[in-house]
C-alpha cells in the first residue's frame, strides 16, 4: 500500500478517480531507445497532442524496461481527447506504421485506477 509523507495510506485508485483522466495508453518503439530518447519523444508527442486538441494536457507516466522498454501513460485534460489522433501522432514521431506502437483507449471511470483492485 502507498503511504503519504505522514505515513497515512493513500488509495491510488481514489486519487486517480479525482482527476479528469481522458485516455490511457501503452507506447512502444520499433527500435531500441535510451531513456533520454524516450523522454524527448514523449515531450514532443505531448506538445503535439496539446497543439492538435488546443488544450493543456497533464499526464502520469511510467517508463518500464522489461520485457522491452515501453511507456504507460494517463492523459489528463479538461476537454475530450481523440485516442486515434493521439495514436497517429505517436506513430508519426517514431516514423512507424505499426499499429502496436501506440495502443490508446478511453479511460473508464469507476474501475479503481489503472489495474488496481478495489
Amino acid at each position: 500500500m502507498t503511504v503519504n509523507m505522514q505515513g497515512h495510506p493513500i488509495r491510488m485508485g481514489a486519487f486517480l478517480e479525482s482527476l479528469p483522466i481522458r485516455l490511457l495508453g501503452t507506447m512502444t518503439s520499433p527500435r531500441s531507445r535510451s531513456r533520454e530518447a524516450w523522454d524527448d519523444a514523449t515531450r514532443e508527442w505531448l506538445n503535439q497532442v496539446e497543439r492538435v486538441h488546443r488544450c493543456p494536457i497533464g499526464y502520469i507516466k511510467s517508463l518500464e524496461r522489461y520485457p522491452a522498454r515501453h511507456l504507460h501513460i494517463a492523459l489528463v485534460a479538461a476537454a475530450p481527447l481523440s485516442a486515434s489522433v493521439c495514436e497517429d501522432l505517436w506513430r508519426a514521431i517514431l516514423r512507424t506504421r505499426s499499429k502496436s506502437a501506440a495502443l490508446i483507449e478511453l479511460y473508464q471511470p469507476g474501475i479503481g485506477g489503472m489495474g488496481e483492485e478495489k
